[in-house]
Protein backbone atom coordinates (compact mmCIF):
# COMPACT_ATOMS: atom_id res chain seq x y z
CA UNK A 1 0.00 0.00 0.00
CA UNK A 2 1.45 3.77 -0.58
CA UNK A 3 1.59 6.13 2.21
CA UNK A 4 -0.95 8.67 1.76
CA UNK A 5 1.50 11.74 1.49
CA UNK A 6 2.32 10.09 -2.51
CA UNK A 7 -1.08 10.92 -3.46
CA UNK A 8 -2.77 13.92 -4.75
CA UNK A 9 -3.33 16.39 -1.92
CA UNK A 10 -6.77 16.39 0.19
CA UNK A 11 -8.81 19.44 0.42
CA UNK A 12 -12.27 20.26 0.69
CA UNK A 13 -15.00 17.86 -0.53
CA UNK A 14 -12.51 14.69 -0.55
CA UNK A 15 -13.62 11.22 0.79
CA UNK A 16 -12.40 7.97 1.47
CA UNK A 17 -10.24 5.99 3.70
CA UNK A 18 -6.80 8.70 2.39
CA UNK A 19 -9.09 11.06 4.72
CA UNK A 20 -10.08 8.67 7.74
CA UNK A 21 -6.31 8.24 7.91
CA UNK A 22 -6.08 11.76 8.19
CA UNK A 23 -8.76 12.30 10.75
CA UNK A 24 -7.30 10.02 13.28
CA UNK A 25 -4.16 10.91 13.14
CA UNK A 26 -4.94 15.19 13.19
CA UNK A 27 -7.43 13.79 16.10
CA UNK A 28 -4.13 11.53 17.83
CA UNK A 29 -2.17 14.64 17.91
CA UNK A 30 -5.19 16.68 19.47
CA UNK A 31 -5.22 14.25 21.87
CA UNK A 32 -1.63 14.12 22.67
CA UNK A 33 -0.18 17.24 21.78
CA UNK A 34 -2.13 19.67 20.17
CA UNK A 35 -5.45 20.32 22.77
CA UNK A 36 -6.54 23.46 20.54
CA UNK A 37 -7.13 21.25 17.72
CA UNK A 38 -10.76 20.70 16.90
CA UNK A 39 -12.19 17.66 17.76
CA UNK A 40 -12.90 15.30 14.88
CA UNK A 41 -15.22 12.54 14.23
CA UNK A 42 -13.46 10.38 11.73
CA UNK A 43 -15.96 9.77 8.86
CA UNK A 44 -13.58 9.47 5.59
CA UNK A 45 -15.60 13.34 4.88
CA UNK A 46 -13.48 16.11 4.09
CA UNK A 47 -15.67 18.55 5.79
CA UNK A 48 -15.44 22.28 7.05
CA UNK A 49 -14.49 20.09 10.15
CA UNK A 50 -11.44 18.67 8.72
CA UNK A 51 -10.33 21.73 6.88
CA UNK A 52 -10.63 24.01 9.99
CA UNK A 53 -8.36 20.92 11.88
CA UNK A 54 -5.87 20.98 9.10
CA UNK A 55 -5.80 24.92 9.01
CA UNK A 56 -5.30 24.92 12.90
CA UNK A 57 -2.57 22.38 12.50
CA UNK A 58 -0.70 23.66 9.90
CA UNK A 59 -0.59 27.21 11.97
CA UNK A 60 0.65 25.38 15.51
CA UNK A 61 3.10 23.43 12.77
CA UNK A 62 4.83 26.57 11.13
CA UNK A 63 3.36 25.64 8.13
CA UNK A 64 1.07 27.53 5.53
CA UNK A 65 -2.55 27.58 6.73
CA UNK A 66 -4.16 26.79 3.25
CA UNK A 67 -6.19 24.14 4.52
CA UNK A 68 -4.81 21.19 2.07
CA UNK A 69 -2.94 18.19 2.99
CA UNK A 70 0.20 17.69 0.60
CA UNK A 71 3.48 16.20 0.84
CA UNK A 72 4.84 18.57 3.87
CA UNK A 73 1.70 19.08 5.27
CA UNK A 74 1.26 14.85 5.49
CA UNK A 75 5.24 14.60 6.63
CA UNK A 76 4.52 16.73 9.80
CA UNK A 77 1.62 14.89 10.42
CA UNK A 78 3.08 11.89 10.15
CA UNK A 79 6.41 13.06 11.99
CA UNK A 80 4.46 14.45 15.32
CA UNK A 81 2.48 11.28 15.49
CA UNK A 82 5.64 9.25 15.00
CA UNK A 83 7.28 11.53 17.99
CA UNK A 84 4.19 11.03 20.16
CA UNK A 85 4.40 7.55 19.65
CA UNK A 86 7.82 7.27 20.86
CA UNK A 87 7.65 9.51 23.93
CA UNK A 88 4.67 6.04 25.46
Amino acid sequence: MRHPHTDAPLALGARGARVAVLQRALERLRLGRYPELLALRPDGVFGHATATAVQQYQSLAGLPADGTVGPACWASITADCARLRGRR
